[in-house]
């Protein structure tokens, strides 16, 4: 009987079997688990206890975002580069992983014991209890957040050194549910202690980091690196101020390179934008409990909309990542972008009211399952998308200047939301509710997102400018041509004769709505209510109305479908374009979270914050309309160089 010998797989010098491969994935899930539990737990946490000391809102920001992202400008490229240069019997990232282990664990210590820490500084220098329990928790903060950067910075390189090419995404996607799933459980089924039992909390996970992490480096392997070059090590043994005087020349040619194109500039504005979008985040916590939401609750709905987030990762990694493919990771990343725009006036609603605490949490958790795909599409294809960007020669370094800025610009924004959210409470406290102010954390990613999609059109334009889907070169001035060419995906466009075979299916999407919608009603106000006068228009009249308006925006670009599909068909224009799929997929998206917004807040709202979700709702379909026309003509129009072309 003849044996076949088990398929094996390489990177570097590490051999695996795919048995061997999948336990190494295995541990990777774990591990990603629990460190993301480990690293995110003070931004789980403080917010309640700061809360409970009577913290203003500009120093909730200094603790939890501004040490963070200092040290993210500072350690972060320091580390990166020392553990390139690393070499020793653990590899070159286990290693950092591993040392900055105790301090973390020593650093969640001091949070949960932060009180009785307080008390004692308290006692030897006569300060208040209060401010010294602060001054506590701003040195844990310190510690913790300066060696978290040590993992920050080699975590995502290890995968590069251990994974073989063939499983990246596999490995890609195991770290990002371990990331998702981890703190999502603690807040399904610990959140509601986190006002309670702070210090048991946060020695429980102090010592599962310990473990965690142990068996993570134990059972993870790196393999045997190249030595260093003559050069590197003759660099490590300069007297320091020559390699000082060299880095900050290195510094000038960093800076020069990293800007030397447009699209660049674009897609550094556009990050900067997304991240200021969330400088609010720290305050989400304080909304949901000016909402009428208890922690439990809290942490029941977070807790399962990351799970459902998770599910969607897991999902697409395994039946849609040929379709992100098959899209190109860019275009999705713009749809994805394109349909948070879109559906931001509905951020305005709660400033008018709001419905009761278990609504929200169920409406949250069927959004999240609502954009199951979509979300988890977005994803799977935010490293890829800049994969396809930057020049390959120099991708660690545009992704350092892009992180550079993202976090100067984040801290110097949450600085500045700190102070807004300060002056909210002092005004609304005036008039009798400062919690009021927290209600502003909804509405304040809105301009910011604006501002993204705007960027987000001009770099998409720009790239298209520069050899697009086909022959893309990436702007590069350490190039004699002035670019560097890229490798182009194999973008297959969407079969015409598929698509108008779905068209019907979409009508009857459309159709099904706007039939239901009155049946609802009508059965609502007779069964429901008792038939109460005045309830079945209502329930009735407004989402119609705007049922109405969605089926003539579908109808519209219905029609311009069927001409280009026409046209493609006849061979009188180019299968490409953002007109389809995206576009059908933003449509359903939009048209169905607005019925369904619109639906359930006229069902358990009344008065102002019904009408004032009505108008939002047409707003949205408004920006429906722009951003379908600002989609269709995107790729229209623009040139394509001959020079640009990699067979030039």
């Amino acid at each position: 009987m003849t044996t076949h010998p088990a398929t094996t797989y390489r990177c570097g010098t590490l051999t695996y079997t795919l048995p061997r491969l999948f336990f190494v994935l295995f541990w990777v899930v774990i591990g990603s688990a629990v460190i993301a539990v480990g690293t995110q737990l003070p931004s789980i946490m403080l917010p309640v206890q700061l809360k409970e000391l009577g913290v203003s809102e500009t120093a909730k920001v200094f603790l939890l975002t501004t040490i963070g992202q200092v040290l993210n400008m500072t350690v972060c490229p320091y580390i990166g580069v020392v553990s390139d240069w690393h070499r020793g019997k653990w590899g070159r990232r286990i290693p950092y992983i591993f040392l900055s282990m105790p301090p973390i664990v020593l650093s969640l210590v001091m949070f949960g014991l932060s009180g009785q820490l307080g008390n004692r500084l308290a006692a030897w220098t006569g300060a208040a209890p209060v401010t010294m329990t602060v001054v506590a928790i701003g040195l844990a903060m310190f510690l913790f957040q300066f060696f978290n950067m040590w993992v920050n910075s080699v975590i995502w390189y290890i995968f590069n050194d251990i994974i073989p090419v063939k499983f990246f995404g596999a490995a890609m996607a195991a770290f990002k549910i371990g990331l998702t799933a981890g703190p999502s459980l603690f807040h399904y089924f610990l959140f509601k202690y986190v006002a309670t039992h702070p210090t048991l909390l946060y020695l429980g996970v102090a010592l599962l980091y310990l473990v965690g992490v142990s068996f993570f480096c134990l059972f993870v392997k790196e393999g045997e690196y190249p030595p260093l070059t003559e050069e590197q090590l003759a660099e490590q043994t300069r007297p320091w101020r020559e390699r000082l005087l060299g880095k900050w020349k290195g510094l000038g040619v960093f800076v020069k390179e990293s800007f030397c194109g447009r699209i660049y500039l674009y897609r550094y504005c556009f990050t900067i934008c997304v991240a200021c979008a969330g400088c609010a985040g720290v305050f989400s916590l304080y909304m949901f409990q000016r909402m009428g939401l208890t922690d439990n609750l809290i942490g029941k709905m977070n807790g399962l909309v990351g799970i459902i987030g998770t599910v969607g990762i897991l999902v697409v990694s395994v039946l849609l990542a040929e379709v992100v493919n098959r899209w190109h990771p860019l275009r999705v990343e713009l749809y994805y972008y394109f349909y948070v725009a879109i559906t931001l006036p509905l951020c305005l609603r709660w400033l008018f009211g709001v419905i009761p605490p278990q609504v929200y949490a169920g409406v949250s958790v069927a959004g999240s399952i609502f954009g199951l795909c979509l979300t988890g599409m977005f994803q799977i294809c935010s490293l890829p998308s800049l994969m396809v960007l930057f020049p390959k020669s120099r991708f660690g370094s545009f992704c350092s200047m892009q992180a550079l800025l993202r976090s100067t610009c984040f801290m110097l924004m949450s600085i500045v939301a700190g102070g807004v959210f300060d002056l909210l409470k002092a005004h609304y406290a005036d008039k009798g509710d400062a919690n009021f102010a927290y209600l502003y954390a909804s509405p304040w990613p809105m301009p910011w997102y604006l501002l993204a999609v705007l960027f987000g059109y001009l770099l998409y334009r720009e790239w298209g400018r520069n050899g697009g889907l086909k022959n893309y070169a990436a702007p590069a001035s350490w190039e004699k041509s002035g670019h560097e060419v890229m490798e182009s995906l194999s973008v297959r466009p969407v079969s015409p004769s598929a698509l108008r075979r779905s068209l019907p299916c979409i009508d009857a999407v459309f159709l099904l709505f706007t039939i239901l919608l009155p049946l609802y009603a009508l059965w609502h106000c007779r069964w429901r209510t008792a038939g109460e006068p005045g309830l079945l228009r209502q329930y009735l009249v407004a989402p119609t109305i705007l049922a109405l308006v969605g089926d003539a925006i579908w109808i519209a670009l219905r029609i311009r479908l069927v001409r280009r599909l026409r046209r493609i068909l006849d061979g009188t224009e180019e299968n490409c374009g953002l007109l389809h799929p995206g576009m059908v997929l933003v449509v359903l998206a939009t048209y169905t979270a607005g019925i369904l917004t619109t639906l359930y807040s006229n069902i358990f709202a009344t008065g102002v914050l019904g009408y004032a979700t009505n108008i939002m709702v047409a707003c949205t379909l408004v920006c429906l309309a722009i951003a379908l026309t600002l989609l269709a003509r995107l790729e229209h129009g623009i040139p394509q160089p001959p020079e640009l072309s990699p067979s030039n």
